[in-house]
């Protein structure tokens, strides 16, 4: 029996760390981040009509994928292709100071 001062966890593994799948309504959000990044980088969109938690939620990913902290890290970092970690360092800095901009 167990004792009742000792705190156990069980986890239901089904995936290795960093491979779970995304969630469908996540998944949604991601993309929709990455697009609304792309999307004034490229000029289509001002910078009034940026939504600033988006450059926050792809900034998030990117993290995600550097710091290989989140049970769905190495999915996502699959969906950007698998980039060169050397090149996603400096991308965080950028979307920084793209979000104090896009602020002002």
């Amino acid at each position: 029996m167990d004792n009742p001062k000792e705190i156990r966890r069980k986890y239901n593994q089904k995936w290795g760390f960093g491979m779970a799948p995304l969630k469908s309504k996540m998944e949604y959000e991601y993309k929709k981040a990455v697009y609304s990044v792309y999307k004034i980088l490229t000029g289509i969109v001002s910078a009034n009509e940026m939504d600033l938690d988006d450059i926050s939620k792809l900034k998030g990913l990117i993290n995600r994928c550097l710091r290989q902290d989140q049970w769905d890290w190495f999915t996502v970092y699959a969906k950007f292709g698998e980039p060169n970690p050397q090149i996603l360092k400096s991308i965080p800095h950028f979307l920084t100071k793209l979000r104090r901009a896009v602020k002002k």
